[in-house]
């Protein structure tokens, strides 16, 4: 059996929090009987599975027509949300930002959602970044320090000494104090990048380096030589003084507005980015703008629209704010004005000090912009009847998503999609999907994990961002990064973007040049609800129960967070934190580790070369006392001046008692202990956390887990490889039944062959190129295969099966519930089950496949240059055609095939498969009048038994390829003669010699198109077992 060390039977650490407290930020409750998977609600899935969009209105180009029929497509592809932003664009619309006609088209907005069930919501303000418009004065923006400088040399004698009025933007400008300190000669620097430290300068994602250099003597000056004067100055800037002996610095400082604005915006809808420091600004702010959405609203306000947002942190830096002195002091415990000089590259106190001072500076920001712009616009939003979805700041001098993202109710992120490259599907890796040059354990996905950890139903992303939204992308492209996200912790894609289409030319608007287009102009727009149908029922999938991470990674304690630095074990999920959350946001239960999400951790890992704080060692050495399990090392740095000595004495008493000295040891503390000097991988070993899942195998097969109250367990698994697998799972599951969850079809199919192996489930697994199912584990055991053997070689059946079984799916459980084999070509095979019986199943004939060879019509729509009908002999692609007009066709074009099935190829237990060589890129299958499928990814085939007949069959398909082709085409001829048009044109495909940008070019010519051969119908048979 597994053991732990040091497993109580029970301990509850009782936080001072009450229960309403702890719960606070919570919106989801993994352990509610709701949230348990059911078949009937994966099959259509309804609610907040459906899929987002953000909904672009590109500067004032509305109309209340595009706006109904955006919506109505949207509703029905099966979308639940769109968010409008408003942007620039280089055409001027009627509908101006702000407008009457404005609110009044975003009012229509709501209420044509509404008809169709789905919910709107609304960017915060023009543009994506961040929150500003022309409603915010300097007073109300974002602040920043700035100065003027003097010299005087003193005797003792008082001096006037004129100060001028520092650089400032926007005729803004305020005083604080004029401050005086012993003149040094201080290299340059000599506090290396102080004004990215300082938020002076950008600093975007990036920690600093440690610097340990020495700094001379001669070069420092203490806090308390630094002398302070408010309201000093007379009104003419003449500061009075009388100068003690030697040489002095007189700075005069104030502040003024950053001057960033929000964008990229319209004209009307641009102003001052409102201050992040400053509750009441941004209180003027939501009223402005958001305020009148709601009233717009009416009625509809927090029924159809929802839910309002602020993306992208692109605004830069901000280091003052009214009162920010004020906040230090109250935050660190010591006064912020006599370290002023740092900012100037003057080092104060020591190098450790300084150093410390700009940590202690960082830390009140983020605390301010957390406090004061997240959690409020939560606050407000609530106030609406509005949801708050938000993304992180990148900026160095505020980044702590974790604590930015409690505030949130949807914490959101954004990872960008590739362009396409013609002929490969790109390879889902565990490559980070964020930063391609950085392994995935460098930087985590922090918005999972803190809605992991704070307990929110959805954690989204802004899904397939790209720099060109090209019209070039498909569904099976598309596919592998949507997955690649929601295997990274996110269960709600957000489509970056749904242009809106004012009119009905085509491709149509878009973004001025970022996004992929995903819009109901698309070519295979009208063939798209089966690829949307299967992102929704995963994301099902993701939305219910809650993952199983044991391990809860403690990276970071100051600003900014930085990366993560942890050595994990193999197949063992990890959530990531920082320290305010373990400080203020952790129990113990039974010896896990609980957060307000319900999640249940058996061991916090702490990060090497971190600092962690003394409040947080205390929590630390608490949790532990109360039963927890945690892996450390022993810290080498003090890194705040906050609460002085005493506070530094009580942090190495902690230390010591915690991790007592770099020598690796197990330190037991109370009824827990303390893996001391171990890293993750080695305290999980101890622990015996086992893996959650292993492939056999398998090659590149991607997963993920999660676990409801209930007892179900389900994984998804995807196949990352352009080849067909089958290979031996096994799962940390026991005596349980499995079956496969298909995200394609909406199926659930029982196992038919599993086995157990001590606490673990053994089950094959086949899956084809690229692609996925979910197993899940339900109920008790039924009677199954456990192996077969074919007559000519034994093989397991976790190991795939004798060679003439179905490649993809060999055993299958019949509808009475038993087992049965289907067979692709003669053979027989011998089955042991579950009950210890011997089975077998036989077939000795099987047909031969029927290639589709008699000519065929083809029906295009004239409009995009083909002729109306065309004989086809044999399955090319478009491309390839003499008729300029179909070689450079884009839309969907009907084939009708007759087909002749001799009435021997009918029988009992006999099925059918439609088999295509290629397909460019969507086609929708039907058989003598009825629907058999969408077929939208490779391998391009497709089960046609309950539509076949002996005799003459009619088979239809309607195929669909992209824009590509048809603007490539256009672009060589003259305006007036081409069909196709779109604002972004002459950035995607200009005409020859007439780029503007290279890098958006299309480069990769004509996509191949339509049915591409040959194709043909191959049969199986089903054998029961007996």
């Amino acid at each position: 059996m597994r053991t732990r060390l040091l497993l109580p039977a029970l301990s509850l650490l009782l936080t001072a929090c009450t229960e309403d407290e702890f719960y606070r930020y919570t919106n989801y409750n993994p352990d509610d009987a709701a949230n348990a998977p059911r078949i009937e609600e994966f099959a259509a899935p309804k609610g907040n599975a459906r899929l987002q969009t953000w909904w672009h209105w590109i500067n004032g180009n509305v109309s209340k027509e595009g706006i109904r029929r955006d919506l109505d497509e949207m509703a029905d592809k099966g979308y639940g949300t769109a968010v409008i932003f408003s942007l620039e664009g280089s055409i001027e619309g009627p509908v101006r930002f702000g407008s009457p006609a404005w609110y009044d088209a975003f009012a229509y907005a709501a209420e044509i959602a509404a008809k169709n069930g789905m919910e709107i919501g609304a960017h915060n303000c023009d543009g994506w970044n961040e929150a500003g418009g022309p409603w915010n004065s300097p007073e109300n923006s974002m602040k920043a320090l700035t100065w003027s400088f003097a010299e005087a040399t003193g005797d003792g004698t008082r001096q006037r000494i004129r100060l001028e009025q520092p650089e400032s933007k926007r005729d803004f400008y305020r005083d604080i104090a004029v401050l005086a300190w012993p003149s040094r000669e201080v290299p340059e620097e000599t506090i290396e990048r102080f004004r990215e430290k300082s938020a002076q300068l950008r600093s975007w994602m990036e920690e600093f380096p440690e610097d340990d250099r020495p700094i001379p003597t001669e070069a420092l000056i203490r806090p308390d030589e630094v002398r302070i004067f408010r309201d000093s100055l007379s009104d003419d800037g003449v500061f009075a003084w009388q100068v003690p002996q030697g040489r002095w610095k007189i700075m005069r400082l104030g502040y003024t507005t950053t001057g960033k604005v929000n964008g990229p915006g319209t004209r009307e809808g641009t102003g001052l980015e409102v201050d992040k420091m400053n509750a009441a600004a941004l209180d003027l702010h939501f009223a402005s703008y958001i305020g009148k959405l709601a009233e717009a609203a009416g009625e509809n306000t927090g029924k159809s629209f929802t839910v309002v947002s602020t993306d992208s942190w692109e605004c830069e830096h901000q280091n003052w704010t009214e009162g920010f002195d004020e906040e230090f002091a109250a935050l660190n415990g010591y006064d912020f004005l006599p370290w002023i000089p740092v900012f100037t590259g003057q080092p104060v106190g020591s190098r450790e000090a300084t150093e410390n001072f700009l940590k202690d500076f960082r830390r009140t920001t983020s605390h301010l912009i957390n406090r004061n712009f997240y959690a409020r616009f939560a606050e407000l939003a609530h106030r609406t009847g509005l949801r708050y979805e938000t993304e992180p700041s990148w900026d160095s001098y505020v980044m702590n998503q974790a604590s930015t993202f409690r505030y949130a109710d949807i914490p959101q992120d954004e990872i960008w999609a590739q362009p396409r490259e013609v002929g490969r599907i790109r390879t889902l890796t565990t490559e980070n999907p964020v930063w391609p040059n950085e392994p995935l354990s460098a930087v985590f996905p922090t918005a999972p994990s803190a809605a992991h950890f704070y307990g929110k139903e959805l954690v989204s992303c802004e899904a397939l961002t790209s720099w060109t939204g090209n019209w070039a992308d498909s569904p099976a492209d598309m596919k592998e990064t949507c997955n690649r996200i929601l295997l990274s912790g996110y269960n709600a894609l957000v489509f970056h973007t749904f242009a809106h289409q004012p009119d009905e030319r085509c491709p149509g608007w878009q973004m001025e040049p970022f996004g992929s287009a995903i819009n109901r102009k698309l070519t295979w727009w009208p063939l798209s609800k089966p690829f949307f149908t299967y992102l929704t029922r995963i994301q099902y999938m993701l939305q219910k129960g809650r993952p199983d991470a044991r391990i809860l990674a403690l990276y970071a304690d100051a600003i900014p967070a930085g990366k993560v630095r942890q050595e994990f074990p193999d197949a063992v999920i990890a959530d990531i934190i920082t320290g305010e959350s373990v400080r203020d946001w952790l129990r113990v239960e039974r010896g896990r580790l609980v957060s307000p999400g319900r999640m249940r951790y058996d061991l916090l890992a702490v990060s090497p070369d971190i600092f962690l704080r003394p409040e947080t060692l205390r929590a630390l050495k608490k949790l532990v006392e109360e039963g927890a399990c945690i892996s450390g090392y022993y810290l080498r740095r003090y890194a705040t001046n906050a609460g002085g000595a005493e506070a530094r004495a009580e942090w190495e008493q902690l230390n010591d008692e915690l991790f007592g000295s770099t020598r690796k040891s197990v330190r037991r503390i109370g009824k827990g202990c303390v893996f001391a000097n171990h890293s993750a991988l080695e305290a999980a070993k101890a622990l015996e956390i086992a893996p959650a899942f292993t492939p056999g195998t398998g090659r590149n097969i991607q997963w993920t887990k999660r676990i409801h109250a209930d007892g179900d367990v389900w994984y998804w698994l995807i196949n990352g490889t352009d080849s067909a697998q089958t290979f031996t799972a096994s799962f940390d599951v026991q005596r349980s039944a499995p079956s496969f969850w298909n995200a394609e079809t909406g199926t659930a199919t029982p196992a038919a062959v599993y086995r157990q192996e001590g606490e673990r489930t053994v089950v094959p697994v086949t899956l084809a190129p690229y692609a996925d199912i979910f197993v899940l584990f339900s109920g008790k055991e039924r009677l199954h295969i456990a192996r077969c053997k074919s007559t000519s070689s034994d093989t397991a059946a976790t190991d795939g099966g004798p060679a003439c079984l179905n490649p993809s799916q060999p055993f299958r459980t019949a509808p009475d519930g038993k087992p049965e084999v289907e067979f692709f070509v003669p053979g027989s095979v011998e089955v042991q089950l579950s009950d210890a019986s011997v089975r077998t199943a036989c077939v000795t004939g099987i047909p031969a496949p029927i290639e589709l060879t008699r000519p065929f019509t083809v029906e295009f729509d004239e409009q995009w240059g083909a002729p109306a009908e065309v004989r086809f002999d044999r399955f090319d692609s478009w491309t390839e055609h003499s008729d300029p007009g179909i070689r450079n066709y884009s839309g969907i074009a009907i084939y009708k095939i007759p087909i002749e099935i001799p009435g021997d190829r009918i029988a009992a237990g006999r099925r059918a498969y439609l088999q295509f060589t290629g397909l460019g890129e969507v086609g929708e299958i039907t058989l003598n009048g009825h629907p058999a499928g969408t077929l939208w990814k490779p391998p391009y085939c497709i089960e046609i038994t309950d539509q076949l007949r002996s005799g003459a069959n009619e088979l239809v398909i309607s195929a669909a390829n992209t824009w590509a082709n048809r603007c490539l085409y256009d672009a060589t001829l003259p305006e007036t003669e081409r069909l196709t048009w779109s604002n972004t044109m002459r950035f995607l495909y200009p005409e020859p010699g007439k780029e503007i940008h290279a890098h958006l070019v299309w480069r990769q010519g004509a996509i191949p198109s339509g049915v591409i051969g040959p194709v043909r119908i191959v049969w199986s048979q089903s054998a029961p077992l007996k």
